[in-house]
This record gives C-alpha cells, structure tokens and sequence, in this order.
C-alpha cells in the first residue's frame, strides 16, 4: 500500500524521461552568467512550472557545479531532484501531497542532490532549510556549496553556532540539525522576539522567514527514534551511541510554500 502511495506513476516517469532527454540539450553557462540567468530561469519555472522550464534551470545549476566546483553531477542525481520537483509542475500532486519522501542509497551523492534541490527552490525566491542529523555534516555542506551558491546570488548560512546569532538566519538557505531549528523557535517563544530575520533575494528589507522548502537529510536519523538500533562502543572513549540498522539513508522535502501556475 505504501508503495502503490509513494512510488513515481507511468505518467511520472514519462515526464522525467521528457526532462533527461532536454537536460542533455540544455545550455551550458559561463561563470559570469550564471546569477543573471540563474535567477532569471528561477523565476521563470516559478511564474509557469514545466518539464521543460525545468530542465533549463537545472541545467544552469549544473554548469554553477561545473564551473565552481568542476564537479559535474550525474544523471541519476538530475533525475532524482527533478523526481521531487514534479511537485511544482503536477496539480494532483500540490492537492494531495504535503511533500516527497525517496530512498538515496550511501555514496548515492546525496549532499549534491540537497544543494541542486535548495538552489531549484531558492532561485525561485523560496526560503529553504536544510535539516542534517548532525551539526558536523550541516558545516561540511555549507563549506562545501557556499561557492557554488554564491555565484548564483544566493545567501547562505549554518545555525550550528553557539550561541546562535540573528545574522545567522539572514540566508536564503540555511544548514541545520533539527535541534538547532527547534530552539531557535523554543527561544523566540520564550523571549518573545524574532531571531530568524532574513532579506530575501531581491528584496531590501528584511522579513520574519517561513519554513517554506524543508529538505530532510536522513530523516530517519534527524527525526524519528528507530524501532531497531544497535549500541555502538567507541573502542577508545568507551563511549556508547545509537545507530539505525538500516544502512541507505533517506531523503524528504516538505513544501510550504504557495506554488504558482501559468
């Protein structure tokens, strides 16, 4: 039953063969173009969600990987944003579906795949929080995309600081665990002031931030207690952790934000 819910239909997969055949055509982008035409095909997919409106905007946050990091992301890792982001274009799915939730095995590539995800939904001037299991892996991938965003005109930021500052939540996209994101709401109940202030792109002044785009890294481990766990030992530290069994890791996004149609 939980397949027949969740697994991609025949009219699914036929869309993102449509989008495979149309990234491999897409343009290839300077460095220097790529905020302009970044943020222009953001808006763009936005104001009027196709497969093909898409493929171009990936295929402008491919050449930002080529050129920054000359890393160039596979196919599979294409194929399994665009999987999420049929969300934006099908109807059926914005009226029964709060998000998706996919299977991205070890080694699959799973942090390029949340940055590709975060900038599809932070050029379309969405705020977008990136929730890790720990504060170590949060850094890792601000460390490691900040370039990569940046050349897109896209801020970012970590909340693994502590104390966490105001000026740490003035980013489009935000990496966190969930403990971070928990107190930080837990905290401006208490002090009964706003400490997640942002300027979104393009705009001049700063606003109170919406959990608009969530994306969930390993949310077995970031959110739910596993019914099955193993007791690990540090062998030096004698130190005693909990692990799930299950050795794939799993990948959700949660939109709520208002999607446009053409």
């Amino acid at each position: 039953n939980a397949e027949k819910i969740y697994s991609l239909s025949e009219s699914d997969l036929s869309q993102l063969q449509e989008f495979g055949t149309l990234l491999q055509k897409s343009k290839k982008y300077s460095k220097n173009e790529l905020k302009s035409e970044g943020q222009k095909l953001g808006l763009i997919f936005r104001s009027c969600p196709s497969i093909e409106n898409l493929a171009n905007l990936i295929g402008v946050i491919i050449s930002g990987f080529v050129e920054i990091l000359k890393i160039k992301p596979y196919m599979i890792q294409n194929l399994s944003v665009a999987s999420f982001c049929l969300f934006f274009i099908n109807e059926n799915w914005k009226m029964n579906l709060k998000g998706r939730i996919a299977q991205i095995a070890t080694g699959e590539g799973k942090s390029i795949i949340s940055a590709i995800l975060a900038l599809v939904s932070s050029l379309q001037g969405y705020f977008t929080d990136i929730i890790t299991s720990n504060a170590y892996l949060a850094k890792f991938a601000y460390n490691k995309f900040k370039k990569v965003f940046d050349s897109f005109g896209i801020t970012s930021s970590h909340i693994t600081n502590d104390p966490i500052k105001t000026e740490d939540f003035n980013a489009m996209i935000i990496y966190g665990t969930n403990t971070d994101f928990e107190f930080t709401l837990l905290r401006e109940k208490i002090n009964l002031k706003d400490q997640m202030i942002t300027q979104r792109t393009g705009k001049v002044n700063k606003e109170k931030r919406k959990h608009e785009v969530i994306i969930v890294d390993a949310p077995i481990r970031s959110m739910i207690t596993p019914k099955k766990t193993e007791l690990l030992k540090h062998p030096k530290e004698n130190k005693t952790s909990i692990t799930p069994t299950k050795k794939s890791l799993m990948f959700s996004l949660k939109f709520d934000a208002t999607v446009d149609t053409c």
